[in-house]
Formats: structure tokens, C-alpha cells, sequence
């Protein structure tokens, strides 16, 4: 006789692999060599949690001398929704420690460097997720830059990036489309980097050459996903809502460009997409028809119909005809080429009904989507030699 076995999410956690983030060494002696008897400042949010649930600026407070906290997007406690920021200081519930933005143009920036003249150090600690357009790299960005102008020190405590860091995908984004979701020229559009690769890359790449460091995190590979590993995945922003949503986001995200709802406003943001005059039969029935080759963007996907009605953002209040997107296979998954191959299918089938705005081909980092001809299976082909050139041009950046 058979038995048959049930392993609860408990034991299947205690079967992955344990990784401590950079966070969790804070109490290693390494770190304290690197922070005690300095004036610290740290750009981080509510959500960068160490391993026992506490924030990283508790931590950081509680054993050494913070002095000034910075946020991103979202704020420090990311409440706020995209593209929104902190726009006042005030005092950090836990803390005390006074928070300043980093996300609110130039005189943020101004009022941040004053701020960083008066730092040994800057610690940097937020989740970021892998995707070109999620904004979270460019505040290290800014961060690099300000302390090459202040003579300050920015040591990254690093972090898994969720999505592993041999997913390197889409495209590189082409100076014509350098905007604030792509500040970079021929960045990918799926990076394949930790935070701390990117700090080391940026800094390199774009001649910084600010004084940077990084707490390593311990047992990473570059092979992991946040599901190979015992860490938790805690939303870094307001909208991303689970590990299916960071999966799906890089081509998802693309719909932020046109006047079709990405789900924001519903319990399942860039799980599922739509409008009230999406034909989603007609749409699915297209991607359907696709040649074999071209359908091969949707391996590990199940796409099929479904409607929602917002509570804020596009179509707040209105039921929307959409879309819904499962994974079945995350280590197929190609959302680049995806969310092109559902946009354009979208545009077959409404192209009365379809706008795209100047966002659209900033987070696609080309203006060839706006071509009336443009077919993602052949683009996504003509970019491959450049993604593995980029992948060769950046393994002297590798931590891991």
C-alpha cells in the first residue's frame, strides 16, 4: 500500500535553503569594525526587515549611532502609491530618528546633501526586485552620487534578489528612452544582479566612483529565488502583493503606458490587467493563434478571462473586462516578452480603443513598440547578443 505524504509549508520552509541577508549580520564583527563610532544615515523603509521581524533602522539605532533616516518611493512606511513620496520630515515611529526624502526631485536632493555632509556613513537597505523600472535602484543611484559629492561612505547591506540572479531577460534600454523608470543606457529590463552588484556596476559603469562597500549576504547563490530559500517574501511596496506579482511585474508593468488598468486598486495588481471595453475572449483568442514559436513567451502561464472593478487608480469604480495571468512555472516565465505579446494583441483586436503615452516606451525602453508593425518575438530575438554581451560585461561586478 501507498501512503501518501502532506509536508506543511513549515517543513518545506526548513527544506530550502538558508540565506541571510546583509541585514542579519549587523551583529557580526565585520559589520561592527565597519560601523562603530561612526555618525550613520541609512536609506531604507518599514518593510526591510532582518529575520526576527524588526526593521533594519531599529537595528541600526539599537546597536550604533543612527542619525538620519532617507526613503524612496512609497515613503518610508510604503504606504503611499506609485510615484508618491514623503514630502515632509518628521520622526520615525520606532526611532525617533528624523526621515528625509530621496524621491522628490532635485531639492529633495538638496536638502539630502546637506544631511549627508554631516554622515560618516550611509547604510542603504531596501528590497529591491530585479525589474528595470522599479525605482528603488535609482534612489541607490542618487545615493551613489551624493556620496561622491559629500566624501561619504555608502556600504550596501545587500539582499536576494527574489527573481535569482541568472534571470537576465528582455532588453537593454536604448539612451532615447533614459527616463525616471530607466535612467540607465543598456540596462536590461530583467537584470540578473543583487543590489549590491548594481551599486558596484553603477558606480563603475557611470565613472561615480564613490567610496562603496558591501555586507554580503551568507549562503546565496545565483541560482536561488526567494522560494529556494527560507527568507520571507515581505511586499516592498504597496502593490506588490506577493512573489507571483514580482514574477509578473516585468511584463505587467508595461500596461502602466496605456489607458488599460494593470489591476491597481484590486487585491491582485499585476496579476491581471483590463478596461470596460477589453474583448478578453478575442484577445486570448488571438495570443491562441499566434504561431507556435511566438507562443512560446506564455510557457509556464495560464491566461484566461476575468473581470474587476478598482477602488482607486485606472477605472476606479468601473468593472473592468480583463485578464488574469497564473503561474504555472516560474522558471519559464518570460514576462518581457509577455507583456509585449499582450499588448500588441490588445492592439490588434482594439486598436480604436488603445492609447499609449510616452510612459509606455520609457518602461519598454524602446520606441520600436510604437511602431504599427512591431512583433515582440522578432525584437526579444534581435536582443539576445546584446543581453549576453551585457552578462559578460558585468561578472567582474558579481558578488556571488
Amino acid at each position: 500500500m501507498i501512503k501518501s505524504i502532506k509536508i506543511t509549508t513549515k517543513e518545506v520552509k526548513a527544506l530550502n535553503k538558508k540565506v541571510l541577508n546583509g541585514c542579519d549580520l549587523l551583529d557580526s564583527k565585520a559589520a561592527f569594525n565597519m560601523l562603530s563610532g561612526k555618525q550613520l544615515g541609512l536609506i531604507s523603509n518599514s518593510n526591510a526587515l532582518l529575520r526576527n521581524g524588526k526593521t533594519v533602522a531599529f537595528k541600526v539605532n539599537e546597536k550604533y549611532n543612527l542619525c538620519a533616516l532617507f526613503s524612496g518611493e512609497h515613503g518610508f512606511n510604503t504606504q503611499k502609491q506609485a510615484g508618491e513620496f514623503d514630502g515632509e520630515v518628521f520622526a520615525e515611529s520606532e526611532t525617533g530618528v528624523p526621515v528625509y526624502d530621496l524621491f522628490g526631485g532635485e531639492e529633495a536632493l538638496e536638502k539630502a546633501e546637506k544631511i549627508f555632509k554631516t554622515l560618516d556613513s550611509v547604510l542603504f537597505d531596501i528590497q529591491d526586485i530585479g525589474t528595470r523600472y522599479y525605482t528603488y535602484q535609482y534612489t541607490l543611484l542618487d545615493a551613489l552620487k551624493l556620496c561622491k559629492k559629500t566624501n561619504t561612505e555608502l556600504i550596501i547591506l545587500d539582499r536576494i534578489n527574489p527573481l535569482g540572479c541568472n534571470r537576465v531577460g528582455g532588453n537593454l534600454l536604448e539612451s532615447d528612452c533614459i527616463s525616471e523608470v530607466g535612467r540607465v543606457a543598456d540596462q536590461p529590463a530583467v537584470i540578473g544582479m543583487t543590489i549590491g552588484e548594481i551599486a558596484f556596476w553603477y558606480n563603475n559603469s557611470l565613472n561615480i566612483n564613490a567610496n562603496v562597500s558591501v555586507i554580503s549576504c551568507e549562503g546565496l547563490t545565483r541560482d536561488l529565488k526567494i522560494e529556494d530559500t527560507d527568507l520571507t517574501f515581505i511586499p516592498p511596496s504597496p502593490n506588490m502583493k506577493n512573489s507571483n506579482a514580482l514574477f509578473l511585474y516585468a511584463g505587467t508593468c508595461l500596461f502602466e503606458g496605456t489607458n488599460i488598468s494593470e489591476g491597481r486598486g484590486t487585491k491582485k495588481p499585476f496579476e491581471m490587467f483590463g478596461a470596460p471595453w477589453l474583448n478578453a475572449e478575442k484577445v486570448i483568442e488571438f495570443l491562441y493563434n499566434l504561431p507556435y514559436e511566438e507562443k512560446s513567451a506564455f510557457e509556464g502561464l495560464k491566461i484566461s478571462p476575468c473581470s474587476f472593478t478598482p477602488t482607486f487608480s485606472d477605472y476606479e469604480g468601473e468593472k473592468c473586462n480583463g485578464i488574469q495571468i497564473e503561474i504555472i512555472n516560474k522558471e519559464t516565465v518570460n514576462m518581457f516578452e509577455t507583456g509585449l505579446q499582450l499588448i500588441r494583441a490588445v492592439r490588434e483586436i482594439h486598436s480604436d480603443k488603445i492609447e499609449f503615452s510616452k510612459h509606455y516606451s520609457n518602461l519598454a525602453g524602446t520606441k520600436k513598440v510604437l511602431d504599427s508593425d512591431f512583433n515582440p518575438y522578432k525584437y526579444i530575438n534581435s536582443q539576445k547578443k546584446e543581453l549576453e554581451r551585457f552578462q559578460n560585461s558585468v561578472k567582474k561586478f558579481f558578488i556571488y
